[in-house]
This record gives C-alpha cells, sequence and structure tokens, in this order.
C-alpha cells in the first residue's frame, strides 16, 4: 500500500533521530574510551622502567639517557667506568683521576633512590622507549601454536 507523504516524512525524522542518538552514543562512549586508555597511559608511564630495585648490574651496563653503571659506586655516570681520555686521565665515580679504579668490585646492586633517579632520566630521555615499555603489558604474547597449547591442555 502507497504510503502519504506525511508518513514518509514521519518515518524519515524517526530514522534521523535514531541514527543521531546512535551517533551520540557511539561518540560519548569511545570518548569515555579514550579518556580510560590516557588516565591507564599516564598511569603505566609512571611504572615503566628500565632499572630493577634489587636486580644486580655489572660495569658499563649502559642505558641511553642514562649512562653506564659503576658498580663500586652503585650509579650510572655519563662515560664508561675506568674509560680513559687523554689529558685527562681515567673515569670513575663521576670524575676523572690520574690512575684508574682499582676496585674488583664488578657487579652490584644499586640503592633504591638510584633506580628511582635512572628510571626517571630514562623516561625524560627516551619517552617513546617508555611508551613502548608502559604499553608492553597490553601486547598479547600467546605466539604461534598457543592455541593449541590451550586446547591440549585443556586450559
Amino acid at each position: 500500500m502507497p504510503q502519504n507523504p506525511a508518513q514518509r516524512r514521519g518515518k524519515a525524522v524517526t530514522l534521523l533521530l535514531v541514527g543521531a542518538v546512535a551517533t551520540g552514543s557511539a561518540a560519548l562512549f569511545a570518548h569515555g574510551c579514550a579518556r580510560a586508555s590516557r588516565l591507564s597511559s599516564r598511569e603505566d608511564m609512571e611504572k615503566a622502567s628500565v632499572v630493577e630495585p634489587g636486580h644486580e648490574y655489572s660495569n658499563n651496563h649502559y642505558i641511553p639517557g642514562v649512562g653506564f653503571y659503576h658498580a663500586p659506586f652503585g650509579a650510572w655516570f655519563p662515560h664508561r667506568h675506568n674509560s680513559y681520555q687523554e689529558g685527562q686521565g681515567y673515569y670513575h665515580g663521576g670524575g676523572w683521576h690520574a690512575s684508574a679504579d682499582k676496585n674488583p668490585v664488578t657487579r652490584s646492586r644499586p640503592d633504591p633512590r638510584v633506580v628511582s633517579a635512572a628510571n626517571q632520566q630514562w623516561k625524560r630521555a627516551n619517552p617513546a622507549a617508555a611508551a613502548a615499555v608502559a604499553n608492553n603489558h597490553k601486547v598479547s604474547r600467546g605466539g604461534f601454536g598457543g592455541g593449541a597449547r590451550s586446547f591440549f591442555s585443556g586450559s
């Protein structure tokens, strides 16, 4: 049965209103998800680290933007432990010296304050890398065969 123009207009208005409500709901949902993602990323960035508390590091362990670890001094410095430069001498513990450091310590655990400072310095120097580390836990790491493993193990 043919519809009159008023009935067609009424259906068009109804469809327009339904479409507007659906679009608005989707936009609000997307905005909420984006905001939650930003909050999560900010929290994740705070947790991102390359230096772990209680972990032992060896001499000259290098972290981009932070430097080289000097085990006898338990901290990171801009030059390698016992590196030598003509006219300046040997670098260790934050300064240049006439002779190399003879300390036999080659591995140590940095103090928690040093760990925190190193991580903060790394985040400032490498924001893209810090974001990648912060988001790393969000990536599925099932890998090839993960489905078969869960299928055969019953989990």
